[in-house]
């Protein structure tokens, strides 16, 4: 959790993954947010973005 720590049932989740590829970066993190949105929780998806920083 990186920020709204003090917001009631809000949460806003930094996610990183590193590797020298960024098609397989893009990937992984596409298939996170997949899973968050077809988990069983009750949770919603308002906003997300995915940043490829080239080394």
């Amino acid at each position: 959790e990186v920020d709204d720590q003090s917001l009631w049932q809000s949460a806003v989740l930094g996610i990183c993954c590193v590797t020298n590829n960024s098609r397989y970066t893009n990937e992984v993190l596409s298939k996170v947010v997949d899973f968050i949105v077809n988990s069983r929780f009750e949770v919603e998806i308002l906003d997300y973005e995915i940043e490829i920083l080239p080394v």
